[in-house]
């Protein structure tokens, strides 16, 4: 009876230790799970805050760029040269200047007020808000210049002469104006560079619109619409994109630069 007690005993020794073996290596394993699912947990959560804080710094980086604010933006005044009762100059097959010059005139509106600057037009369409009068004309432009207290004023003009083969383009800037005489070179060059029409330089001149506003003014005469070569051109859209963003970038850089 001892004896078969003694194995009895013995075999239930030999359970308890298997069962406590398993149950230990269970509880191993339990361990050894959670302990992968913390770090991957972890891996995961640490993935997302890197991911979140890469995001808040491209919106920081979009915050800090250098945009021109509205509050701080200079006053363009774009000045579509004739317009109404007065044609301008007619190019060869009949191309009026003021259809030329108020087509460029808002598309340049358009792209400087896209980069944040504020622009003033003084017309908007072929229905003049001055009489037919010249002298009442150039006052009314301006009139409406220093009346907005515009920074700058942009005149836009296409060329005429009496010899076909009369071609370039030149700008215009008001006597002794040290900063027109800058924006004037700065606007020519990059019309040149452009456009890629003869350089007739830049010339002080005594025109109404440049010598009545405190603005700093130029104007341009982008090409001859006299001849037959460069009225094609300004009539055309290619073309006309290019003297838009060829001014565009003779002013932002004048700004730019602060030496206008």
């Amino acid at each position: 009876m001892k004896k078969y007690l003694f194995y009895f005993l013995g075999l239930t020794l030999i359970f308890s230790t298997i069962i406590s073996v398993r149950v230990n290596a269970q509880n191993i394993n339990t361990v050894n799970v959670n302990k992968n699912y913390i770090n991957k947990a972890n891996s995961t959560l640490n993935s997302k805050a890197t991911n979140s804080t890469s995001s808040n710094n491209t919106i920081n980086d979009k915050s800090g760029t250098s945009d021109v604010t509205n509050s701080s933006a200079p006053t363009i005044v774009i000045d579509a040269g004739h317009g109404g009762y007065d044609s301008g100059a007619i190019g060869p097959s009949g191309i009026q200047e003021k259809n030329i010059t108020l087509q460029i005139a808002l598309k340049l509106g358009n792209l400087l007020q896209s980069q944040g600057y504020k622009v003033i037009y003084t017309r908007t369409s072929d229905n003049v808000p001055w009489p037919s009068n010249v002298k009442l004309d150039l006052r009314t432009r301006t009139k409406m210049a220093t009346d907005s207290n515009a920074d700058y004023f942009i005149s836009i003009h296409n060329n005429d002469s009496k010899l076909a083969s009369s071609n370039g383009t030149q700008t215009f800037f008001s006597y002794n104006s040290v900063k027109g005489k800058y924006l004037a070179n700065s606007v020519q060059n990059e019309l040149i560079k452009s456009v890629g029409l003869q350089n007739r330089g830049i010339a002080p001149a005594n025109y109404y619109v440049l010598g009545h506003t405190s603005a700093v003014s130029i104007l341009t005469e982008l090409a001859f619409i006299s001849n037959p070569t460069e009225e094609n051109i300004l009539n055309n859209t290619v073309y006309q994109n290019k003297f838009v963003n060829a001014i565009d970038a003779g002013i932002v850089n004048a700004i730019n630069n602060k030496n206008s």
